[in-house]
């Protein structure tokens, strides 16, 4: 006598759509079926500095070419981590200076975000992580910036 055991559909532990059993990236969002949690906050974390650099120039000195996406309210804040509210264009140089408090970093963001936009995000900080990456709405904002 043989037991067959039947294999079962899986949810995926990122957007929790059901899968078939053969399969082994979930069909909505491409992540793998046994993807840790580290490699999904990188995958964010990817694509929130793809949408954030998606103008590729400077935000404080328009400089063309290679920039970075820097957080205005730091990385540490998990609620806000994400965010692309959260993040700016800048090169190299001025990405240093914005993170060593050598601009005067407060009058600069609320010259690019507003005074209100920067408050929401300041409070949107203090509140608790929801313990879930973004990652199907960074991959929508991605694909729409294309």
């Amino acid at each position: 006598m043989t037991i067959t055991t039947k294999k079962r559909r899986w949810t995926c532990a990122q957007c929790k759509a059901l899968n078939p059993p053969t399969v082994r990236r979930c069909a909505s969002c491409r992540i793998g079926r046994t993807t840790k949690r580290k490699s999904l906050r990188t995958r964010a974390d990817m694509l929130w500095a793809t949408y954030v650099k998606r103008h590729g120039s400077c935000a404080r000195c328009g400089k063309q070419g290679p920039v970075d996406a820097a957080h205005i309210i730091g990385r540490a804040h998990l609620s806000v981590r994400h965010d692309p509210a959260n993040g700016i264009a800048l090169c190299r140089t001025c990405h240093r200076d914005f993170d060593s408090y050598r601009l005067d970093r407060e009058a600069f963001i609320v010259g690019v975000l507003g005074e209100a936009e920067y408050q929401a995000l300041r409070l949107r900080a203090m509140k608790p992580w929801s313990r879930e990456y973004p990652i199907a709405r960074l991959q929508e904002l991605v694909k729409e910036t294309r």
